[in-house]
């Protein structure tokens, strides 16, 4: 058998195993994310290749190399404008006016605990390790996006287990919410990852990092009016596909020129149509059709990107992401409790319920790879899908557990 096709052998071999897996794990813990995709990814990506190549003294093909990479470059951010368009238009103001102290609380203590544990103790080890003296705007980048990964909760899966299971109890409430804030604020944050910490070869403009922020808004908020205007009150469904390629093809565009965030600048512009157009709920139709497509595409690109930390620190960078995420937000739900105590009623041990992790991670994790290229990507990149891969399946099940604990989900119902 030659090289290709024993390769060819193992993905498809690799794939369809976790995959049987994951569907069975499904049925029964209502999973969300599919880790198979992310798997199917890694099976032909170079840098695992490269390292398995090393490792074990074989000669598996690369069937990536740098030339196709930066070619299919475009298309991959061109993915993550739609999932970042997709996104915004299922984000309604609306639905924060509909939360209440409780669950603003509980987020703003998960960025908060976010930032200090997770951003404040991974820039140690990334400044002991890396800094040179001139390049701190990247490992504060680093802290940062590690940070904001932490401090998001999958709204996917807490969305998706709440409409199964019909659930009403004040926990699943504080959770949804929660989520949803965590989710969709996240995304802004993020976007400022890429105004704030600008650097070395994408200086383009002379702008300070304020500036840089509204500027970004400025152009996302723009260019949401002007295709607001431009649809007016379109039913056509077709129309509506062309109209929204253009407005994806030129935002991403826009993005690219001015070295932003794709799914920062296209939520932004998501948001403004879902929000102000009459047909906010009809373009929204259209394009959840190709959402799974796009999803898959997403965590796959994330396998294939993932460039691994050296075996001396893989490990190490795993478990101590783990731990700082797993106590930010179980810090973040304790102080809600302190905070709330008389007021309302939640457990101090909420942080349980709100593990679980969201593809944007994913597509957070492969525009940094394309954006930020230096020396403390493998840490970076390995910290967030490694996250990804294991609270897919340990945070989702400690949320269904944590629910059924305090009785909001009734066993009956499982």
């Amino acid at each position: 058998m030659t090289p290709l096709m024993l390769l060819l052998v193992v993905f498809l071999f690799g794939y369809l195993a976790t995959h049987l897996f994951i569907i069975r794990l499904r049925k029964t813990q209502y999973l969300f994310i599919g880790i198979e995709y992310i798997i199917a990814g890694i099976l032909i990506n170079p840098s695992f290749s490269t390292k398995l190549n090393q490792f074990f003294n074989i000669k598996i093909p690369i069937l990536l190399n740098p030339d196709i990479i930066y070619q299919i470059k475009p298309g991959v951010l061109l993915v993550l404008g739609f999932y970042g368009l997709i996104t915004g238009l299922k984000f309604k103001v609306n639905k924060l006016s509909e939360c209440k102290k409780a669950d603003w609380l509980l987020s703003f203590f998960e960025f908060f605990f976010a930032f200090l544990v997770v951003g404040a103790l991974s820039f140690i080890p990334l400044y002991m390790l890396f800094f040179n003296g001139y390049n701190l705007p990247i490992l504060l980048s680093g802290a940062y996006i590690l940070a904001i990964a932490s401090a998001i909760t999958s709204h996917s899966f807490i969305s998706n287990i709440t409409e199964k299971l019909n659930l009403v109890g004040p926990l699943s409430k504080l959770f949804f919410n929660s989520s949803y804030i965590t989710f969709n604020f996240g995304i802004i944050f993020y976007g400022f990852l890429f105004a704030i910490f600008r650097f070395g070869n994408i200086q383009i403009l002379n702008f300070t990092q304020i500036e840089w922020v509204v500027l970004s808004l400025f152009f996302a908020t723009i260019m949401g009016l002007l295709f607001f205007l431009f649809l007016g009150n379109e039913k056509d469904e077709n129309k509506i596909y062309i109209a929204l390629i253009g407005i994806v093809l030129f935002s991403v565009g826009v993005a690219f020129l001015l070295k932003l965030s794709p799914i920062y600048i296209t939520f932004i512009v998501g948001a403004i149509l879902t929000n102000v157009s009459k047909i906010g709920d009809g373009i929204l139709s259209v394009f959840e059709k190709i959402n799974q497509p796009i999803s898959v595409l997403i965590v796959i690109f994330a396998g294939i990107f993932w460039v691994p930390a050296s075996i001396y620190y893989f490990f190490a960078v795993i478990i101590i992401f783990m731990l700082l995420r797993f106590t930010s937000k179980m810090l973040a739900g304790y102080f809600t409790f302190a905070a709330l105590k008389g007021e309302q009623s939640i457990p101090k041990s909420s942080g349980y319920g709100l593990q679980s992790t969201d593809i944007l991670l994913c597509g957070m994790a492969v525009e940094y790879y394309f954006l930020y290229p230096s020396a403390i990507i493998p840490f970076v990149i390995t910290a967030i899908l490694s996250s990804v891969v294991i609270f897919n399946i340990y945070g989702f099940i400690k949320t269904k557990n944590f629910l059924i604990d305090f009785d909001d989900i009734k066993s009956k119902t499982l």
